[in-house]
């Protein structure tokens, strides 16, 4: 009696389809996810202590509490020192001017998007109050 080889083959396409299609999904939801700005990696805020610069280009999320204003420069904008809620660090944010409707006050808790700059500055991106 012979055996049918073709018919064991031609079950797997259907299995090779399925896993391609799923691959697909996959990198498309995490391409959409990218450039839809979707959640970022919290900012290790200890490691980028000691050495700022290492992470420029980078982009990360922090919740930070509002501690002071450190500065305001009009079309430029303020410098901001907040304290990571995870970790109770301090940690400086640079926020451009044109963010209006930014007005934040000491104690207010926010969600950062931030990405580092080439000098290893935080540079607020996005942000919602908590």
């Amino acid at each position: 009696m012979k055996k049918n080889y073709r018919s064991g083959k031609s079950a797997l396409v259907p299995v090779f389809v399925v896993a391609g299609l799923a691959i697909l999904v996959l990198v498309g939801l995490m391409a959409y996810r990218n450039l839809a700005g979707g959640v970022s990696q919290p900012l290790p805020v200890a490691q980028f202590a000691d050495n700022p610069k290492a992470f420029s280009g980078n982009q990360y999320e922090l919740e930070g509490r509002i501690d002071t204003q450190l500065g305001y420069e009009t079309g430029v904008g303020r410098l901001l020192l907040t304290q990571d809620v995870a970790t109770n660090d301090s940690v400086p944010l640079f926020v451009p001017y044109g963010f209006e409707d930014f007005s934040p006050n000491p104690g207010q808790i926010y969600r950062f998007g931030l990405r580092v700059d080439e000098r290893g500055v935080l540079t607020v991106e996005s942000f919602t109050k908590l």
